[in-house]
């Protein structure tokens, strides 16, 4: 166990700290890593930022894989750097300061002065000058688990990989945002619904009784959270609409269902089909 530092100026860190943050950051979603991603996996934390994801999978016991974190905010990338470096995980995660994109181009990167969670690729002149590739165009070991939260550039993310996903079928993690254009909040999914992706979101469950209650945070409960199960939700995106502006969404490839049964042996009270 290790003590980090870490520069509060960037509020971004306040994720770890602050009062609703009990079962950590995101809580479902470094259940739902571990659960899904092996322990000699390869794991993409693309948006990484300061590497909360990515650390939080290279310091698990027993992982002997391999994690590609890629932050092109330089602020962000210096902290993830920072943070790699204090926990000796430096040769377990490797760092690469750039964007994924559908192309290998200079982009620009708008920047939050405080904030580097809210960064966005946009075309922004004034914006921060960074680099882009196409992960099919990256020669490097091929992924098991891919973590995509880049502010609404998601489907620019996945068509860059789009060889990748279609021979190797990984499991991909996207943030999926209610507030950007109508057309863009849904490109992802009509994108890998077209390779053959379905779709859940992680949620905690409880059985009671055999009435199922499932959660996004069970701390906001009167409940403890050990009655809390970890499972998958189907997803439709008709109904995107009735839920939270910022979603993760996990989407997992048609021919590999039985794994995911596999794991989940109760997902929303039925067998995955």
């Amino acid at each position: 166990q290790k003590s980090l530092t870490f520069d509060g100026r960037n509020t971004h860190f306040a994720s770890l700290y602050q009062a609703n943050s009990e079962i950590g950051y995101e809580g479902e979603i470094v259940a739902l890593l571990g659960a899904i991603l092996p322990n000699n996996g390869i794991f993409f934390d693309i948006g990484s930022n300061f590497g909360y994801f990515a650390l939080s999978i290279a310091a698990r016991s027993g992982f002997t894989g391999k994690v590609h974190a890629f932050e092109p905010n330089e602020q962000a990338f210096s902290d993830l750097i920072h943070l790699t470096s204090q926990a000796s995980l430096d040769k377990i995660v490797e760092c690469h300061q750039l964007g994924l994109s559908n192309k290998d181009a200079e982009g620009r990167l708008r920047l939050d002065s405080t904030h580097s969670a809210l960064s966005r690729i946009s075309a922004d002149e004034n914006g921060e000058i960074i680099s882009l590739k196409k992960l099919d165009s990256l020669e490097l070991s091929t992924p098991d688990l891919l973590k995509i939260d880049v502010e609404g550039y998601e489907i620019e993310v996945l068509e860059g990989a789009s060889e990748t996903i279609s021979q190797h079928q990984p499991a991909i993690i996207f943030e999926n945002l209610r507030d950007t254009p109508l057309g863009k909040s849904f490109e992802p999914i009509f994108f890998l619904k077209n390779k053959g992706y379905q779709f859940f979101i992680p949620a905690w469950y409880m059985i009671d009784d055999w009435n199922w209650y499932f959660d996004s945070d069970p701390t906001a409960l009167s409940i403890s959270e050990d009655r809390f199960r970890l499972g998958v939700i189907p997803y439709r995106h008709h109904l995107r609409f009735l839920i939270r502006d910022t979603l993760n969404v996990l989407a997992w490839h048609e021919d590999r269902l039985d794994e995911l049964n596999a794991i989940f042996d109760l997902t929303a009270g039925e067998k995955i089909s």
